[in-house]
Order: structure tokens, then sequence, then C-alpha cells
């Protein structure tokens, strides 16, 4: 038996997200939780944004994030941490792999570490 998950059962799962990561949660981070599919299904085209919407947020803009967007996010975090961040702290803290990659293509936290 297949069962059927409520819009409000996302917006309770999207809350918990970002009550424990202490930030807003990315589409990437939400997709460990449920397949993008299934926001489609629930909320219709464009599910991600109609989730963000329904919990009183607006959308981020489509435009990337810049590489001196990301080495400043590091650079902070290195400051706070007083030494340099591992990626794992350093994608629990601000971007994940995808993000990285983007922004320096295939080899992204090297990139980032070399331009740091």
């Amino acid at each position: 038996m297949i069962r059927r998950i409520s819009k409000k059962h996302l917006l309770n799962d999207y809350r918990r997200l970002k009550k424990t990561l202490g930030r807003r949660p990315t589409l990437a981070e939400f997709r460990r939780h449920h397949e993008y599919d299934v926001l489609c299904k629930v909320f219709g085209k464009l599910g991600w944004r109609k989730l963000l919407k329904a919990n009183g947020e607006k959308p981020l803009s489509n435009k990337k994030l810049t590489r001196e967007h990301l080495i400043k996010d590091y650079k902070s975090l290195k400051k706070k941490l007083g030494r340099p961040p591992t990626r794992a702290e350093y994608e629990k803290k601000h971007h994940d792999t995808s993000t990285l990659q983007k922004a320096f293509h295939k080899t992204g936290w090297n990139s980032l570490l070399n331009a740091a």
C-alpha cells in the first residue's frame, strides 16, 4: 500500500530540518528526506518554490552563488573555528557539493581551498 504524503507533513519536515540546521535548508538537503517527485505530486509544478511560499519564505533567485560568496563563507567559518574547516563542516554550515561544483566545476572543494 502506497502511503500518501500530505502538505502538512512536508511543511512540518521542512520546519524540523530548518530548526536542526539552524538555517534555511537547500533543496538538495531536503531531498535527502523526500524526493522531488513527492514535492511535485503534493504541491504541483515547481514544488520546492511552492513549499517555501507555503512556509512564508521567498524562494531564492535563480542566480548562481558566486565564487567570491563561497570563498567568503569558507573564510568566515575558518575564522569561527580557528582552523580550516573540513569539507563536511563547510557543507553542514553553508553549501553542499553541488553548489561548489556549479561555481568551481568538477573540482569544487579543491578549487575552493586553492582560491581561499
